[in-house]
């Protein structure tokens, strides 16, 4: 049987793909029409056997392996990209070219000029529905890497298998993973213009894994709040200068080990904080760093994440009802932020893309 597919393959953008070297796996991957049908390709690394299922009626045709690297391509005989999916050695899987970009022109010029402030809601790791299917969309502000992926317990942590696309405008770079759920481990791997190859946490994660683990936990934000009453009240205030504030400075670990040692849940802590507070008359509880960091020598002062109470204490969700508490009883909290003491940590921000951002 003829190959009708190799006759449109781009041979030196595939090698971008099986080597893990393109800022644009779009580019050649995505499905398009021919005058023979609809060209799908796929890169299945170590499979041996791929099939692309189509259609309503799921119709299945073989795919040729076209690189012993494991690229394979097919021609489906249709005038129209249908839906479709690989199976591959009994396993199923989406075509992530399928699913459109979700960074927009209007926001990667909002970020260009410093005025993306909700920014936080696109880069890192959020959990969605794109097209009717769970996953996670990723992305990264990474402009000098020749290529990032998304690499995780579910991909094996290969860099090949799942290459982001890069906005060049901004030099973001955005993929959507099926599947990829809340408690999935994730890094980021980047080519650096040096040809190195480097694996870096999340700037934007939302939890960390425990030291000495340090790659990014995908998390579910969703969170109900208790404190409308003191958000009010607070409001109220802010229009008065009647009301003094009474700050005390204090470590997150005073309250979250008890005198044994042993780690207590963000519910005692709560209540434990706001009854000191409350007791001496206090009407904040400002704390040192809680923003996750790798050293502990440096009491949360060398941040590596920005956006993640640190895992020393608790979760994402266990800091919020301990923010939660402590507005229902009417106590403020400040967080000690601290850009300036920089973690120089190889697999935080540190060079991340191979320059001083």
């Amino acid at each position: 049987m003829s190959d009708t597919a190799y006759d449109y393959l781009d041979w030196p953008a595939i090698e971008g793909i099986v080597c893990g070297d393109t800022r644009h796996p779009r580019e050649t991957l995505k499905p398009r029409l021919i005058p023979e049908g609809v060209l799908i390709q796929g890169f299945f690394p170590e499979r041996s056997r791929v099939t692309v299922i189509y259609g309503p009626q799921d119709k299945e045709l073989p795919m040729t392996l076209e690189d012993e690297s494991g690229y394979f391509a097919a021609v489906i005989p249709e005038k129209k990209i249908p839906e479709y999916y690989f199976e591959a050695d009994g396993e199923y899987f989406s075509d992530l070219m399928r699913y459109p970009l979700q960074i927009r022109t209007e926001k990667e010029g909002e970020f260009r000029s410093g005025i993306a402030y909700d920014i936080y809601k696109y880069l890192g790791a959020h959990p969605k529905k794109l097209k009717g299917v769970k996953g996670t969309f990723f992305a990264v502000w990474a402009p000098n890497a020749a290529r990032v992926s998304v690499v995780g317990d579910f991909n094996g942590w290969d860099g090949r298998m799942h290459l982001m696309e890069c906005h060049e405008e901004s030099g973001i770079f955005e993929l959507f993973i099926p599947e990829v759920e809340a408690g999935d481990l994730y890094k980021f791997e980047l080519r650096l213009p040096s040809g190195e190859v480097v694996m870096k946490t999340d700037p934007f994660g939302n939890a960390f894994e425990n030291r000495p683990g340090n790659a990014a936990i995908v998390t579910d934000l969703r969170y109900r709040w208790h404190d409308r009453q003191y958000l009010e009240e607070r409001l109220a205030a802010s229009s008065s200068e009647e009301r003094p504030l009474v700050i005390c400075e204090t470590l997150i670990e005073s309250f979250i080990y008890g005198l044994d040692g042993t780690k207590i849940e963000p519910e005692k802590a709560a209540s434990e904080i706001t009854s000191f507070a409350k007791d001496r008359g206090y009407t904040h509880i400002e704390l040192l760093p809680v923003m996750e960091y790798p050293d502990d020598t440096s009491s949360g002062y060398q941040t590596s994440g920005y956006y993640a109470p640190t895992s020393r204490y608790c979760d994402p969700k266990g800091f919020k009802f301990f923010v939660d508490e402590l507005h229902k009883a009417g106590i403020g909290l400040i967080l000690d932020w601290t850009p300036a003491q920089f973690a120089s940590d190889r697999t935080a921000m540190a060079e991340f893309d191979g320059t001083c951002l």
